[in-house]
Parts: structure tokens; sequence; C-alpha cells
């Protein structure tokens, strides 16, 4: 369940580690400053939407940022933490807890334990090529 549990995050990507301080610090002050910040400096494809990311599975999320989310409350902010060279500000908007009411979510567990059956069986075949 751990590793189907998403999360709703919005971001704000940055080059400059002093860049990211000073934003997290203006965040601090005043929340609703995020998304022009955001708009502003996130370098980042999703600025437009104002860094929303969507629905992202807790097991897709690097270690050191997960362990940060799952300490945070919704609303909150977590960063600045580097990744991949980059400075990041995340805003947890919301958790997802798994749950087999989701359809979607059901059927990708499906579609896993499918393919999981078909590598096994795949895997024991004794398959033999006879040339003459």
């Amino acid at each position: 369940k751990p590793f189907l549990d998403r999360v709703i995050l919005s971001r704000l990507i940055l080059e400059d580690k002093d860049l990211a301080e000073q934003l997290a610090q203006k965040i601090s002050a005043d929340p609703s400053n995020f998304e022009s910040l955001v708009q502003t400096h996130s370098m980042t494809d999703d600025r437009v939407a104002n860094g929303m990311m969507g629905a992202v599975p807790k097991a897709q999320i690097p270690e050191t940022l997960r362990t940060a989310i799952d300490s945070a409350n919704p609303g909150e902010i977590v960063g600045p933490m580097e990744i991949e060279g980059r400075y990041c500000l995340f805003r947890v908007e919301k958790f997802v807890p798994a749950t087999l009411d989701d359809l979607n979510l059901k059927q990708e567990l499906m579609n896993q334990i499918f393919e999981q059956w078909i590598n096994s069986k795949i895997q024991a075949m004794d398959i033999r090529l006879d040339i003459n």
C-alpha cells in the first residue's frame, strides 16, 4: 500500500541555491506567493499550471523527498532540496491513499499481476528449435 499511495504536488524548480532559499523565505512569509513565484522563476514547463505536477505515486519519488513529504501537511512547503543538480521547492497539495475503489488503480494492479504471471510462465517454458 505505501508504494501505491499518491501525493499531489506543486513544484518550483531553480538552478540557483541562493535564489531557492530566498524564495522559500518569501513563501514562508506569505504562502499565497507560491503560484506567482512559480510562474516568474520556475524553469519547468509546468510553471504555466502554477507548478502543478498532479498525483504522483510515492514509489516514484526520490527517498529524501518522500521522507520530507511524509512528515508534511497539505499546504506546507518542502525544500529547497537539491535533486539532480537543481534546487526544488515542493508544496504538498493533498495525499491520495490507495484504495481498490479507484478503478484505475485496480486495473493497474490487475495488469501488473498478469504481467508477472505471464513472465513466470514464459520463463518456465522449455523451448526447443529443431533445425534440420
